[in-house]
């Protein structure tokens, strides 16, 4: 019973006036105009990054995997130095004596990831990727036991 009357409703409609197919055919024209483009989008970016695309101020968009690892090669990402203080006093030491380091691959894939499900929207949006880090530790844990005895305090009695 339910089929039929969804024919009968289906015939209606094709017998319905040509004015009311032409507003239903320009609405299914812009949808696959709108899914093509996407997916000319989607296949001239899969194998790089969007425009607009944002590591600590530098601009990575349109490059593929490659050139981005040139770029990480080229650019600093990560401070050569970090400055801790705490209880009066300040050490400034370098971020490879901590044992961190700059994950290539970590944020490169970061990168990539940077993506939203309707390509056509990351042409227009920006986004920020995020740096990877690697981190050694025993380089850390030797550090640590150094800057333990240059900003460690005698508990006080409150």
């Amino acid at each position: 019973m339910r089929v039929k009357n969804s024919l009968q409703k289906i015939r209606s409609l094709l017998a319905s006036k040509p004015k009311d197919h032409r507003i239903a055919y320009v609405g299914l024209g812009i949808l696959v105009l709108f899914v093509i483009a996407n997916l000319v989008i989607l296949l001239m970016y899969r194998d790089q990054t969007y425009p607009k695309l944002v590591l600590n101020d530098t601009k990575l968009g349109n490059r593929n995997r490659t050139e981005l690892r040139q770029a990480l090669q080229q650019d600093v990402f990560l401070p050569d130095r970090l400055t801790l203080a705490a209880h009066g006093q300040r050490l400034t030491i370098k971020t490879a004596d901590l044992g961190i380091g700059l994950d290539k691959a970590q944020t490169i894939d970061s990168l990539f990831a940077q993506r939203s499900w309707l390509p056509v929207i990351n042409l227009w949006t920006s986004r920020q990727g995020r740096v990877g880090l690697t981190v050694d530790q025993t380089k850390l844990d030797k550090q640590a036991k150094a800057l333990t005895a240059t900003f460690s305090q005698a508990a006080v009695d409150a």
